[in-house]
């Protein structure tokens, strides 16, 4: 063991200690995609009583995306202003199960 074994401890980061070991977007942060339910609202992830959709396509509980727009003004999904009168009224047929076909 030398006499100065510590000389080279720094009290900070490195430009390439940050970018390799601790700085940065890891892999194993990115969120995995999953797919929602077919029946399931976009905004609040239960089961829609009242379907509508955007224009974009997307399905919304009717009780829960009339308050967002009226509060904020803006689609959920896409942040571009919106009214509720461009939302789409769906009208879905359940099976004998009772499930969304």
């Amino acid at each position: 063991m030398g006499k100065k074994q510590h000389q080279k401890d720094k009290l900070y980061l490195t430009s390439k200690e940050w970018k390799e070991d601790r700085g940065g977007l890891k892999k194993k942060d990115i969120p995995k995609f999953f797919r929602l339910p077919f029946e399931c609202c976009c905004l609040s992830f239960h089961p829609y009583k009242d379907p509508c959709c955007n224009k974009d396509g997307f399905l919304f509980d009717l009780l829960n995306v009339v308050p967002f727009i009226e509060k904020f003004g803006i689609d959920p999904i896409s942040g571009e202003q919106t009214t509720i009168k461009e939302l789409i009224k769906l009208n879905i047929a359940k099976n004998s199960n009772g499930k969304f076909q």
